[in-house]
């Protein structure tokens, strides 16, 4: 009978009985006789185990409460073994392109091929993500779980449009297209039999590259950039187009 009672008590809320708050419990430790009964709290002295609730709620150990006490070591030494880790999470995408609209992952948690539950099992924290930059997702476990995982996911600067590339015969300009979020560009550019690109950054739409060789070919590409808490955040790089440089005539 006492067994039966305290294993209805841990179905109906475990997480109470368990509790180091819960009164059933501390009256289980303290107050349970050798004959299995417990002490009265009615001046009288009467020590049948039902003459109170806390008498009767702490029934279900023969052994002065070790019952009890091995289901709570049971308990808190599973959910610290349940700890969730970046390996339990998924984002459905961790990276977006700016548009000027919110953007959100969706967030999906597992534990030994068992989805769990967002507000039961985890907490999922997500910030209103719309501007360039990197942000997290934060998942703190709850109930038989445990562990706080972070994952960052990050809005990229849009892709960038040139308009038209004019070529002299020792610089070209590049003409841009505006891109939204406040961005900055990034110009790559090389000769077409080279392997290595060289940079120039700049705010302007228009931007001359300078001390070419004359006549030579080339490869331009283009893309945005943004600087957020010194982490530079790039966009994808336009298509890449070709140039020739004009030549002195003779």
């Amino acid at each position: 009978t006492s067994a039966a009672v305290l294993e209805a008590l841990f179905i109906h809320n475990k997480n109470e009985v368990l509790s180091t708050n819960n009164k059933s419990v501390s009256y289980l430790l303290n107050y349970q006789l050798k004959d299995g009964s417990f002490k009265s709290n009615y001046s009288n002295g009467e020590t049948d185990p039902y003459t109170t609730v806390s008498g009767a709620r702490a029934l279900g150990t023969y052994k002065f409460g070790s019952v009890i006490n091995d289901a709570r070591k049971e308990y808190f030494a599973t959910k610290a073994a349940r700890k969730l880790s970046k390996s339990n999470v998924t984002l459905s995408k961790k990276s977006f392109v700016y548009n000027g609209k919110v953007k959100k992952p969706t967030v999906k948690v597992t534990y030994n091929g068992k989805t769990l539950i967002n507000n039961k099992d985890y907490k999922l924290t997500l910030k209103k993500s719309k501007a360039i930059g990197i942000y997290k997702a934060t998942i703190k476990g709850l109930g038989d779980y445990s562990g706080t995982v972070k994952v960052n996911y990050t809005i990229h600067p849009s892709k960038v449009k040139v308009k038209y590339i004019k070529v002299y015969r020792t610089l070209f300009k590049v003409k841009l297209k505006k891109a939204k979020g406040n961005v900055k560009y990034q110009i790559a550019y090389k000769k077409a039999s080279s392997k290595k690109w060289r940079y120039k950054k700049t705010k302007a739409l228009s931007q001359k590259v300078k001390k070419l060789d004359l006549g030579s070919k080339y490869q331009v590409k283009v893309r945005a950039y943004k600087t957020v808490k010194k982490k530079t955040i790039y966009g994808k790089w336009s298509k890449e187009k070709s140039v020739k440089l004009k030549a002195w005539k003779n």
